[in-house]
């Protein structure tokens, strides 16, 4: 047998219940059910919406109370629900105004809601997951794009100062009997960082490598959104000239420290 407790409108009360907030008396009753009607019974009165149940096992844990698996099954699929709730209010999908809510299902229906909550759930993340690396790759391909236009800019001007004779003094000096010929030893890093990062990025190369990197940026007109949070982030194609591979995993570290991400890029405009 069940025993519930509960508060019911009626015209005369006599429980004392100071803490609840109503707009017309209530009357304290107690009805005693057999476990076998209990949920139809409930059902029935849930959806009268006129009764208000009492906690008769207050002291008890909240895992040594009866039905504790149905309840946890119940939370689970309120939270499936919810969480389709949050997809809808995001892709900003209609909903019908004349919606109504449908009555509570019987148990065995809750069996097969369950199961089709739970795969609704599963193919919605997985398209959740799918549609996020197909924007991540998007926004890699976009950015890549712009650190190869941004590189031949770079290389243009370089060789356009090479032919001036200004080579030497844009290039930090090297060691002409470690590192001979510095055209031929001289090695760089392309990629895209976020704009703010830029003097830290600047600084922190410094420092680094003693001077010896030669860093240049330019800023990306376009906003490129995060592909996690799609907020729009300004950022900035860079380029960073060293020597030596022991320099090259220092510059590498920092890139990865700041959150830049880098390309491989070749010399060549062509390739």
């Amino acid at each position: 047998m069940a025993n519930l407790q509960c508060l019911s409108q009626c015209s005369e009360g006599d429980a004392d219940m100071s803490k609840l907030l109503r707009s017309e008396e209530m009357t304290l009753v107690q009805i005693f059910l057999s476990q076998e009607a209990s949920y139809n019974c409930i059902r029935e009165l849930g959806e009268l919406g006129a009764v208000q149940f009492a906690d008769l096992n207050e002291g008890v844990n909240a895992f040594s109370r009866n039905y504790v698996s149905e309840i946890r099954r119940s939370e689970e699929m309120e939270r499936r629900l919810r969480f389709f709730a949050g997809e809808i209010e995001r892709e900003k999908l209609p909903v019908p105004a004349d919606y109504n809510v449908p009555q509570a299902p019987n148990p065995k229906d809750l069996i097969d809601l369950e199961a089709t909550l739970e795969q609704l759930e599963g193919e919605t993340r997985q398209i959740n997951a799918n549609q996020e690396a197909l924007l991540r790759n998007f926004y890699e391909l976009k950015e890549l794009k712009h650190v190869l236009n941004s590189a031949n800019a770079f290389f243009q001007a370089g060789a356009a100062i090479q032919q001036e004779g200004l080579r030497e003094r844009q290039v930090p000096q090297y060691d002409e009997e470690a590192g001979g010929n510095i055209s031929r030893h001289l090695s760089f890093l392309c990629g895209v960082i976020n704009r703010a990062k830029i003097p830290v990025f600047e600084r922190v190369l410094w420092r680094a490598s003693r001077g010896k990197a030669l860093l240049r940026h330019m800023e990306i007109e376009e906003a490129l959104k995060d592909p996690a949070t799609e907020e729009e982030i300004p950022k900035s194609t860079f380029i960073v000239y060293f020597q030596g591979e022991q320099l090259k995993m220092r510059v590498k570290k920092i890139c990865e420290g700041l959150g830049a991400t880098t390309y491989p890029c070749k010399e060549d405009w062509e390739e």
